[in-house]
């Protein structure tokens, strides 16, 4: 099932996609389930591997900045393709854009809804994979719905098992949390999910303020402009707190500790585990769905989490960890 990467692989993947298949592909943000984006079947599929909410859309991957045309209608909103024109430098790389739809893009993709969220990976073999296909691809995180996101090619076959026919192979995921969404439609740009790309420097490049719209609520069935926006997300099968929620129902000696900067031998002391992630938080990033992967196989009673600083990347980590604690 996991395959490391090579022409033949790469052929085999492609292969897959074409005739409807869902695959495991890495990216530089976490690894995702490809799918064809023009293919209401295909992409119905990874609805249906995930338990994915319906009303939840899919980010689309093409291979370049030029390729965006392909899943986006460059020419349905002058203000949005001018924004995207300004943002051209962070392409490839973590950030998603959501634009007008392009016809070819299933409607199943964007959950009903007249926009689409659309990156560039960084990743080569993503790029790769996208070309050898020849169409854009759907490709959400490669995990159970509201589960861990996937980091190595590892967690995509112990989420699915024999249900994913292969997965490429591509290494630890270098960033290690989802792409920064924007969204470039309408009278200010929003961010949508906090990740690597910061408010600022997307504020600077576009030469506007950007407004922070990562907390948003969902009325009704309406469908959710980005992935990552469900209260309960990102989530172990351990229930998981922050330590200034401990209390006596807690059983520490039974409990994770997880935390961002070294703590006392003392308070690591009484809890069953300990596991610090290095500085700075970027590292701390890359190295997060792996220690909770880790930490939740060992079946505790909680996973308890010391809160990182939210600046920088540390707003899409707390993000992440708010909701997996939800």
């Amino acid at each position: 099932m996991i395959f490391a990467f090579s022409n033949e692989s790469l052929e085999r993947a492609a292969a897959l996609l074409r005739t409807g298949e869902v695959v495991g592909m890495p990216t530089e943000t976490v690894y995702g389930l490809a799918a064809d984006a023009t293919s209401k079947h295909a992409v119905e599929q990874v609805y249906l591997l995930k338990g994915r909410p319906s009303a939840n859309p899919l980010i689309v991957h093409v291979s370049s900045f030029a390729q965006i045309g392909a899943a986006a209608d460059l020419s349905a909103s002058s203000s949005a393709s001018a924004r995207l024109e300004r943002l051209q430098s962070l392409f490839p790389g973590p950030l998603s854009v959501v634009l007008p739809k392009h016809r070819q893009i299933a409607d199943r993709v964007c959950a009903g809804g007249s926009s689409v969220a659309v990156r560039v990976p960084a990743h080569p073999i993503a790029r790769a994979l996208i070309d050898a296909a020849g169409k854009p691809l759907a490709a959400p995180s490669a995990n159970l719905s509201n589960r861990l996101s996937p980091t190595t090619a590892e967690h995509v076959a112990s989420a699915f098992g024999d249900r994913l026919k292969l997965i490429l192979d591509g290494g630890p995921s270098i960033v290690g949390l989802e792409s920064t969404v924007i969204s470039l439609i309408g009278d200010r740009p929003v961010i949508l999910r906090p990740g690597a790309i910061g408010i600022e420097l997307l504020s600077d490049l576009l030469g506007e303020a950007v407004q922070d719209g990562a907390i948003v609520s969902q009325e009704g069935d309406a469908p959710l402009l980005s992935p990552g926006l469900l209260p309960k997300h990102y989530a172990p099968q351990t229930p998981v707190l922050f330590s200034h929620q401990l209390d006596s129902s807690i059983r520490t000696e039974q409990s994770a500790l997880l935390t961002f900067t070294p703590c006392s031998a003392e308070y690591a002391a009484r809890f069953a585990t300990y596991h610090c992630l290095d500085a700075p938080l970027e590292r701390a990033a890359t190295q997060l769905f792996a220690a909770l992967h880790q930490l939740d196989r060992l079946n505790l009673d909680a996973i308890v989490i010391e809160p990182c600083p939210e600046t920088g990347i540390g707003i899409a980590i707390m993000d992440r960890l708010r909701r997996a604690a939800a």
